[in-house]
């Protein structure tokens, strides 16, 4: 076992034949590579087995002391080795039982194997020249000379235990496995996961096969109700199930939220904008109609309550995955132009106008509108507060119209900052931060479809209006100057 301490440089013994002095010049040039440009502590004969010392205890002393033992082996190193010849033939009666003795690497990253054969020779019938001993191991080949760094590479990730390709991570248990409800998209998630991160030509299909298998496997999360015969329900039994139904559609939005992170750090432009819609146009399903409506109308209305509870966070999600990637344009893609979703009135025969905010049509239930903000917050998300309340903040004012009367017509109420959950009372929201910049401040006004002069005169006009006015319009009371830092807004180029 090697003595070498923690932190040295690995020590590693190289064993070869003196073939030639041509060959023995090319194992000392690959020794000397492996020692100056891989940090490996390389003991070789010529370098320190000085004159009237004993060869063959120089040599057993290495192999013991060595972390690794790398064998240099070509056709005559080979049959010394077999017929115990020399000091090839020595280190064979030596090693043999080591490397039967020795273990294989682990996946984790563990010690690789202490020995290993590099090739520099094939012989008459095309085979490498390995000793008997090394048996069907790997070998590592250095005998095309095009190949060579690589190849010197993969000696030095040996002799530092780093293997090139590692076993990634066990993930956890698939969806399908649990006893609740399940998307059923872990395989596909999966696949677009990977697709995203490499910025693979597929990365947008697979993107938008998840999509399409999470937008079915959605229905699978309503409320399982049993009516009697009367077609009503217990009060507390609606209660219960609709919690446990939001508590899983929340686990739902988590997983969601890394699949949108990832589209919107791919850079896709108006391919991953794409993508995001149909998101979000699937959704309207769910708050029209509910998940289920084999069991009668009004279990669809207790169905449609929790999707109603759970669907704005996925458009939050979306559109803060794009603020995140400073993806302006993915926000207004989202908000800009009206989605076409079938139309449940017909059966899905026709197609209905909708503009996004009414993904957001209320919860009726106050009981489970009092409650889905506790369980989101247990539940914990991929975005901070201030990446949420921003992204209320502009779904907001991308929301707002100029009415007839010249008042504005809210469309998209900000959970995030109103109510028990407001978290802001002075704070300017980090990307209004940055918008002391004013090209950042025109990409911020295009996400609410506005010019920057006219996003300015919209904070104006709020921060100005009276209480009275305010709660006429059914616009929240916020400080929207304090929120967007409107004293600095476009204050430098």
């Amino acid at each position: 076992m090697s003595d070498t301490p923690a932190g040295s440089p690995p020590r590693l013994f190289v064993s070869y034949s003196w073939t030639t002095p041509a060959y023995k010049d090319r194992v000392r040039d690959l020794a000397a590579e492996l020692r100056s440009a891989w940090g490996l502590d390389i003991r070789l004969d010529q370098w320190h087995l000085r004159t009237g010392e004993d060869p063959y205890h120089f040599m057993e002393a290495e192999i013991v002391a060595a972390d690794k033992v790398l064998i240099v082996s070509d056709a005559e190193y080979a049959r010394k080795a077999n017929g115990r010849e020399g000091g090839a033939g020595t280190e064979a009666q030596i090693l043999t039982p080591e490397l039967y003795r020795q273990g294989g690497g682990d996946d984790a990253g563990g010690p690789l194997p202490k020995y290993a054969v590099a090739v520099t020779e094939y012989n008459d019938d095309g085979a490498a020249c390995t000793p008997t001993f090394y048996g069907g191991r790997l070998y590592i080949d250095l005998t095309d000379p095009t190949r060579r760094a690589e190849k010197v590479e993969e000696i030095a990730r040996w002799a530092h235990d780093r293997q090139l390709h590692v076993a990634p991570p066990v993930g956890g248990h698939p969806g399908f496995l649990e006893n609740g409800p399940s998307t059923g998209t872990h395989g596909v998630r999966t696949r677009a996961l990977a697709a995203l991160a490499a910025a693979r030509p597929d990365a947008v299909r697979a993107a938008e096969d998840y999509v399409d298998r999470l937008l079915d496997g959605l229905s699978a999360f309503a409320p399982r109700l049993t009516p009697d015969v009367h077609g009503n329900v217990r009060t507390e039994d609606v209660r219960t199930a609709s919690l446990a139904s939001v508590e899983a559609l929340e686990d739902a939005v988590h997983e969601v939220e890394g699949v949108l992170v990832e589209l919107a750090r791919a850079r896709l432009e108006e391919r991953g904008h794409g993508v995001a819609r149909r998101l979000l146009s699937g959704l309207f399903r769910y708050v029209q109609e509910g998940g289920q409506l084999t069991d009668g109308p009004r279990i669809a209305n207790y169905q449609r309550e929790v999707y109603r509870a759970v669907v704005p966070d996925l458009v939050r999600a979306a559109a803060a995955a794009f603020v995140r990637a400073n993806d302006f344009e993915g926000v207004r893609a989202l908000t800009a132009t009206p989605y076409t979703p079938p139309d449940p009135g017909t059966g899905g025969r026709r197609r209905s106008v909708r503009d996004f905010p009414s993904l957001q049509p209320g919860i009726y239930d106050d009981f489970l509108r009092q409650r889905a903000p506790h369980i989101r917050q247990r539940r914990g998300s991929l975005f901070t507060e201030d990446e949420l309340g921003q992204v209320d903040l502009l779904l907001l004012f991308a929301s707002l119209r100029d009415g007839e009367d010249g008042r504005y017509t809210p469309r998209w109420w900000p959970d995030t900052l109103t109510g028990e959950r407001v978290r802001y009372y002075g704070t300017t929201l980090p990307t209004f931060a940055q918008a002391e910049s004013q090209a950042h401040l025109d990409r911020l006004a295009r996400a609410t479809n506005r010019s920057s002069d006219a996003l300015l005169a919209l904070i104006d006009r709020l921060d100005g209006q009276s209480a009275q006015d305010l709660h006429g319009s059914g616009i929240p009371r916020l400080q929207y100057s304090a929120l967007t830092g409107r004293p600095h807004l476009g204050s430098r180029p």
